[in-house]
């Protein structure tokens, strides 16, 4: 058992130990993600154009995270992950998957639209409840984080099964998985701050009309870097922390987590 800070030091001791490992497990996937999400915003334009990129955007980090709490768990079990099995364990729990991701998408459209759409002369009753929405909608987001994702593909559940087996092992936890969240939430922004900031002064240097095209082009790769390098510590980070309930409340173990991973596989 870990508090907020030992998830934290152990998160970072398991990104250390195979840090190249992830970063390609995420490049792989957001690679073609990325060209995606590039075509399509080309043909479809404006609010329409924003939803397709954060439904692509919902979808593959569900299944990003799901290859990365794989790998948590082979890493752990036999001291390294293979790459591709991580991906295989995604394909053969696609529908499961993407039943989260559909719910990851939907929260993020409503999110998105309750909090920009609401014109400013819309009554204050309706403003004040499209702000408590889209912070439910939040709050529900923080605390499945770490658990229906690895209830997946760790645990063989349904989409179903999986939110309410996230939902009862962070039941009780609510106020150490907020610390945990909050705490990754400051070590991505840093991070986030440190990888970006590189690239914005580069697009502030070739700013203007003839070079716009090439300030697109550096911000598009300034948003895949830090992707690449910040996704694996948010779902390292939420694999550990959904051993960690299981641990304080189910006595888990590595033998345990042995037998689930064979049995997964299988």
């Amino acid at each position: 058992m870990r508090n907020p800070g030992g998830i934290l030091d152990e998160t970072f001791a398991v990104y250390g130990g195979q840090i190249w490992r992830y970063m390609g497990l995420v490049a792989v996937a957001r690679a073609p993600l990325a060209v995606a999400a590039f075509v399509l915003g080309m043909l479809v334009k404006g609010t329409a154009g924003l939803i397709v990129d954060i439904v692509i955007g919902a979808f593959g980090a569900v299944a990003i995270y799901a290859a990365c709490a794989w790998a948590v768990g082979q890493q752990y079990v036999s001291g390294k992950f293979d790459l591709w099995a991580c991906y295989s364990k995604v394909w053969w729990r696609a529908v499961s998957l993407g039943g989260l991701g559909l719910a990851a998408a939907v929260s993020a459209v409503g999110t998105v639209w309750l909090v920009v759409a609401p014109p400013q002369e819309t009554a204050l009753m309706v403003l004040v409840l499209s702000w408590v929405m889209a912070a439910a909608l939040c709050i529900v987001g923080v605390y499945l984080w770490p658990t229906a994702v690895q209830a997946v593909v760790v645990e063989r559940r349904r989409t179903l099964g999986a939110v309410r087996r996230g939902f009862s092992l962070v039941a009780g936890s609510w106020w150490r998985l907020g610390t945990v969240a909050a705490m990754v939430g400051l070590v991505i922004l840093g991070l986030t701050i440190l990888i970006t900031l590189p690239f914005v002064t580069l697009v502030l240097m070739v700013a203007g009309d003839q070079n716009l095209n090439v300030a697109r082009l550096l911000y598009a790769l300034s948003g895949e870097v830090m992707q690449v390098v910040v996704m694996p510590v948010l779902f390292i980070a939420g694999t550990l922390t959904y051993y960690d309930l299981r641990v304080r409340k189910e006595h888990y173990d590595i033998e345990t987590l042995s037998r689930e991973m064979g049995a997964a596989a299988a």
